[in-house]
């Protein structure tokens, strides 16, 4: 009796050391579709790199395509990148992702106008059992764009500059800080270039900060464009600069 006794004990034991072994279930249950989640993001190259973008500035953008989980990626497909401009219906291919999973388009990417961006994907269609489909998907977002303005200050207090592009013979206001609040000092037109100059005025004593203002559109947003200050280098022969 003791010997049965002590074999049951033994062949108990072996059939729970191989028990979780026949329960334990697969990771993955291939031969599923998944509805895809489409994650990506704009990356500026050079300043700015927050709020709006300016026009002809270079980007890339990259991302991934996944199931819910973030786990499972597609095979073999295809991503497009494409854009529409405000006001228009029809979206203009800039880019095209073979391997979607990952996302990358960087074929020389630059900011044009005002609108929205969306990575299209394709789907993707199992190839085996051991496979998984996905369904097609886009993802969007807008984009705020605004001029390139460039400026210079050859001498003095004289500034002068170009807005691009589609800014000719349009209007420009400069403003001048008075206790702590910005108020107008004056407006001109840009040239049928969209260039610009003008000379500010310096005070005997301090300095006076001065900036423009670009007006926006459909197209493109408006802007704030710092000048600088302008200050006497020598108060008594009434010399002037600009500082930045």
């Amino acid at each position: 009796m003791r010997l049965k006794r002590l074999v049951t004990g033994v062949v108990s034991v072996g059939m729970l050391g191989f028990a979780p072994l026949a329960v334990s279930a697969p990771a993955h249950a291939d031969g599923l579709t998944f509805t895809p989640v489409i994650t990506w993001d704009i990356h500026r190259m050079g300043s700015p790199y927050t709020g709006a973008a300016v026009a002809g500035q270079p980007y890339y953008v990259s991302g991934k395509i996944t199931d819910a989980s973030g786990v499972e990626t597609p095979g073999a497909s295809i991503a497009r990148l494409q854009f529409r401009p405000n006001g228009s219906t029809t979206w203009r291919t800039l880019a095209i992702d073979s391997s979607p999973g990952y996302l990358f388009f960087d074929e020389d990417l630059r900011m044009t106008t005002r609108g929205t961006f969306r990575v299209q994907f394709d789907g993707y269609t199992a190839q085996s059992a051991w496979d998984d489909s996905f369904l097609p998907g886009t993802s969007m977002k807008a984009v705020a764009v605004m001029r390139k303005v460039t400026t210079r200050n050859p001498r003095g207090t004289l500034v002068t500059g170009k807005v691009a592009p589609s800014y000719q013979r349009k209007k420009l206001v400069f403003q001048r800080k008075q206790g702590g609040r910005w108020r107008k000092y004056t407006a001109l037109r840009t040239s049928s270039t969209g260039t610009f100059r003008i000379k500010f005025p310096a005070p005997r004593r301090g300095r006076w900060y001065w900036r423009m203002l670009v007006a926006g559109d459909a197209q493109y947003v408006g802007s704030v464009v710092k000048l600088g200050y302008t200050y006497r280098t020598r108060p008594t022969h009434g010399r002037t600069s600009i500082g930045r």
